[in-house]
């Protein structure tokens, strides 16, 4: 893989060289996640009955999340070392930023079964919450060397990832 010091969309789709992008139009890329789906009945039980059994259940969803790169974004496509792209072809992507423009379960891409009522999180740490409508940034700061594989940043996909 040969370095670029200005990556171009295509080289960002096509992963053959790695390096620095700098966004010039809006780029959207997709990311999995896991969602937390809640099921209640509270709202359906009558106060004023007695012996009725209330519900909870939360259910663990994969889902992919939506992302527009903005304009202005820095994107790093980094050097993979060769055994790893044998098994997984070409890896993420990251960025200094991104906005979330829908979430969406694994099993309905693309659809209007959204998971806007949901709490997401990174699969890698599952603290980090992803939220619709939001512009989400790395808690550290951004790792923009292309030639360190790992570092901080929100990392995706240019294409929906196979599940």
């Amino acid at each position: 893989m040969e370095f670029k010091s200005n990556l171009t969309e295509n080289d960002l789709y096509t992963g053959r060289q790695y390096g620095i992008f700098h966004v010039l139009n809006p780029l959207v890329g997709y990311k999995q996640i896991k969602c937390n789906k809640v099921w209640t009945n509270s709202n359906l039980i009558d106060k004023s009955k007695d012996n009725q059994v209330s519900f909870h259940i939360t259910q663990t969803v994969n889902a992919i999340v939506e992302l527009e790169i903005p304009i202005g974004t820095t994107v790093v496509r980094p050097m993979e070392p060769d055994d790893l792209r044998s098994i997984y072809g070409n890896l993420d992507v990251r960025t200094d930023q991104a906005f979330v423009k829908n979430i969406y379960p694994i099993t309905s891409i693309p659809s209007d079964r959204s998971l806007l009522d949901c709490d997401c999180y990174s699969t890698y740490d599952n603290t980090y919450k992803y939220e619709v409508g939001k512009l989400h940034r790395p808690r550290e700061k951004f790792n923009d060397n292309p030639s360190q594989s790992t570092g901080s940043g929100i990392y995706f996909h240019m294409s929906i990832p196979e599940h």
